[in-house]
């Protein structure tokens, strides 16, 4: 069953692995992709699937069905501060 759950892995690039040289029988595991890559992965493949690519409509949804504390939303709201593109000022140029 573990072996199945390595392979499974492999097959994701999650693991890469390499064979003993003096014993054909044990692997070596290597982690290729690290968690907040596989968060990542699988968040993207989580809107794809049931918001339609929308990253609005499923931020939305969680947001709406979430009981957050004023404290919460401010910390959303430095978020997304963050993560916004910079302004781009067309009257400098």
């Amino acid at each position: 069953m573990v072996r199945v759950l390595l392979n499974r892995l492999w097959q994701k690039g999650v693991l890469s692995y390499t064979v003993d040289e003096h014993d054909a029988r044990v692997y070596h595991y290597t982690v290729e992709k690290s968690r907040e890559d596989c968060q990542k992965e699988k968040s993207r493949r989580f809107v794809d699937s049931y918001f339609g690519g929308s990253e609005k409509n499923a931020m939305a949804a969680l947001i709406q069905s979430a009981e957050l504390t004023e404290e919460q939303y401010r910390e959303l709201e430095e978020i997304l501060e963050q993560c916004k593109p910079p302004s781009k000022d067309k009257t400098k140029q």
